[in-house]
């Protein structure tokens, strides 16, 4: 450990020093200990050849940081026991916390009310993604969907219909739009579409949005 790895805790070196087992484990989460106990001990033990976690380690202030460890023993006393170990520390709470807020987001779509679908136009706009309420909307298991392109699960959209269709989302980026849905009962549902286009990180194109069945609203017209 290095006066950088200190400060990382928002400590000086000196403030840390000798830096022990049992300090470092006096800083590590409750939650996180017993696991990064583990892999420890079995790197001392020689089962693996590099001790490699990811954990929160307490700062100075109070607040908990992530921090991705790996490490080696590099000198062993002469009956086989860790004597010295050499390794880096990175902080990675901003990673940390962009993952658990996709993972939070993820987790909000799945279980709103609300059917929702993503669609991947570079692979001839096949439906990659269905929340709960679409799949149970469409009564058809999830890896039957993810099969399907537009015409599967739309009778009014021709595979002619299709090729138009993406050219006036990537121009408006968003359009709204009323068809039908062709459901495992056997019926066709009137459905109101929200859809919206988007490109990833690597430049693929993409299609979101929700869509909600109209049936009452159109038999009470």
């Amino acid at each position: 450990c290095n006066e950088r790895w200190a400060q990382m805790l928002g400590y000086t070196l000196a403030e840390l020093s000798p830096v022990t087992l049992d300090k470092w484990s006096a800083l590590v989460h409750p939650t996180d200990g017993k696991r990064a106990r583990e892999l420890l001990d079995k790197h001392f033990l020689r089962e693996s050849e590099m001790y490699e976690h990811e954990l929160r380690l307490r700062h100075k202030n109070g607040s908990w940081i992530w921090v991705h460890e790996r490490g080696q023993v590099t000198t062993w006393t002469e009956d086989g026991k860790p004597l010295q170990m050499f390794g880096t520390q990175h902080e990675i709470t901003d990673r940390k916390r962009a993952t658990s807020d996709v993972e939070l987001f993820k987790t909000m779509i799945e279980r709103a009310n609300d059917p929702f679908f993503l669609i991947d136009i570079e692979a001839g706009a096949r439906m990659i993604f269905v929340n709960e309420a679409a799949q149970k909307h469409f009564g058809f298991p999830r890896e039957q969907i993810y099969t399907w392109r537009i015409p599967d699960w739309d009778p009014d959209v021709t595979e002619a219909d299709v090729t138009k269709l993406i050219a006036q989302l990537e121009a408006a980026k968003s359009i709204k739009l009323r068809s039908r849905h062709r459901t495992a009962s056997g019926v066709f549902v009137p459905v109101d579409i929200s859809v919206n286009y988007v490109e990833d990180e690597q430049g693929r194109r993409l299609s979101y949005g929700w869509f909600r069945d109209i049936t009452e609203r159109i038999e009470t017209e």
